[in-house]
């Protein structure tokens, strides 16, 4: 009995080993499959620097400008925008009471940048699109006939080879970067009739010029959309190719201006970019770019 005992005993433990090994071996795969599965942890990224950048426009830019901050994606900063539209004459009075530092304007004279000692850096070239219905025959007009048709001394189409059509002139207001920019470099000391519709902004002209078919209006280059027609100006149409070359006459140079130069900081990185390559290939996709 005593053997039988001990013999079951041994039995036992056999068991007991057996059992063993293969819990060992269970454990040594789960090792190894944990260990398979394992990846390494990347190390922790720098918390990337916050920063506000505040900055006037005019309406003739502010298309472009809004391209420009959606582009732009510095490393290591997030910048969070504060953009205000203003015309001209506004973002100077803003840029002198401080209400910001920077702004870009596509129309600012000599004598404006002289008086008020602003600091400027050029970032392109923006041009004013003259623009009638789609459903206009007249191919182009002469800087005269322009001239002539702003004036009201050119009244109907059918003067110019088109339709039997009175002609509505959609004007901006003088203030504005592109009415100033008309006034100044078509007109001269000259008035727009006082038949014309006035539009308040560019997208007011564009919808007036599709509603009407006898429509000749204005716009920044920067709107200029499928659902108008631009006239070419003396046979020269205005596109970010001939305004880069400096063909297409009726043009301004796109300007950052401040109170003062910028530190080396935020503001001047972000200029920078715009004259690099990359920011101008994002300005030359509607606006002509910095000249080579």
């Amino acid at each position: 009995m005593q053997a039988a005992a001990s013999k079951t005993l041994s039995g036992m433990i056999t068991l007991y080993q057996s059992g063993l090994k293969k819990a060992k071996h269970t454990i040594l795969l789960l090792s190894l499959a944990i260990a398979g599965c394992r990846t390494q942890i990347a190390p922790a990224s720098p918390t990337p620097d916050l920063a506000s950048l505040r900055l006037l426009t005019d309406s003739a830019t502010a298309p472009l400008l809004r391209d420009l901050v959606n582009h732009y994606h510095p490393s290591g900063v997030l910048i969070s925008w504060d953009i205000e539209v203003a015309e001209a004459p506004t973002i100077v009075n803003w840029l002198k009471a401080a209400n910001s530092s920077f702004a870009l304007t596509s129309f600012l004279s000599n004598e404006a940048i002289a008086q008020n000692n602003l600091w400027v850096t050029p970032v392109g070239q923006d041009a004013v699109a003259f623009i009638v219905n789609t459903a206009n025959p007249v191919a182009a007009l002469s800087a005269a006939e322009l001239r002539a048709i702003l004036q009201g001394r050119i009244s109907n189409w059918n003067q110019l080879g088109g339709a039997d059509l009175p002609i509505t002139v959609v004007a901006r207001q003088a203030e504005s970067s592109t009415g100033a920019l008309v006034q100044s470099m078509v007109l001269g000391e000259r008035r727009t009739t006082l038949n014309a519709r006035l539009a308040a902004a560019n997208e007011d002209v564009l919808e007036l010029v599709r509603s009407l078919p006898g429509a000749l209006g204005y716009v920044s280059m920067g709107y200029v959309d499928s659902s108008i027609r631009v006239i070419p100006l003396d046979g020269i149409p205005p596109t970010p190719r001939t305004v880069s070359a400096n063909q297409y006459p009726i043009r301004a140079p796109m300007l950052f201006v401040g109170r003062r130069p910028p530190n080396d900081d935020y503001y001047r990185a972000f200029f920078a970019w715009v004259q690099s390559p990359e920011g101008q290939a994002i300005v030359r996709q509607h606006y002509g770019g910095l000249s080579s």
